[in-house]
């Protein structure tokens, strides 16, 4: 797999709000925080968006089991699907070594496939799948088990907040 090293986010126009996604210079736990941050500002922003544009919509309805989401959803979830965005990477990096390239495509495919049985979801997902992304490629260089953790902890904050959302408002 491609080393991403030396990547300059001046260079193609990322600096500012998200630059700090392509630098490890950095805490992990800062790095975390505020990736985990940007992932549920625009997921929450982009639903209500999209509930606004498309008020016809379906919701999911079902009754919120909240230990049973929080194993499944908060802990296996992203834990799992981070192993699976390993091999998709592998796959990705026979055609690209392009970090860009592969974030884009990885973020498209998770997209797809969370939008199989709920297309709003896939939509919404698109994002939160680029940051994680690029949250792994950008860190792996310094060391894959920190990547995976990085990128499994962003993702498991993430799904935590809107678990708790769901049980709450439900």
């Amino acid at each position: 797999m491609k080393q991403y090293s030396g990547l300059v986010t001046d260079n193609i126009g990322l600096s500012g709000v998200v630059g700090f996604l392509f630098t490890t210079q950095q805490s992990v736990l800062r790095y975390i925080v505020k990736a985990s941050m940007l992932v549920l500002l625009n997921g929450l922003l982009l639903l209500q968006l999209l509930l606004w544009l498309l008020p016809e919509v379906p919701m999911l309805t079902d009754e919120v089991d909240l230990v049973a989401e929080v194993y499944t959803v908060v802990l296996f979830g992203p834990f799992f699907e981070t192993l699976m965005m390993v091999v998709i990477f592998w796959i990705i990096g026979w055609f690209t070594k392009n970090l860009l390239t592969t974030a884009l495509i990885s973020a498209l495919v998770w997209a797809l496939l969370h939008g199989i049985s709920f297309p709003i979801q896939g939509i919404i997902n698109f994002f939160s799948f680029f940051v994680y992304s690029i949250a792994y490629l950008i860190w792996r260089p310094l060391s894959s088990w920190r990547a995976f953790g990085i990128t499994s902890a962003i993702h498991m904050i993430n799904n935590a907040v809107i678990v708790l959302l769901v049980f709450f408002l439900e």
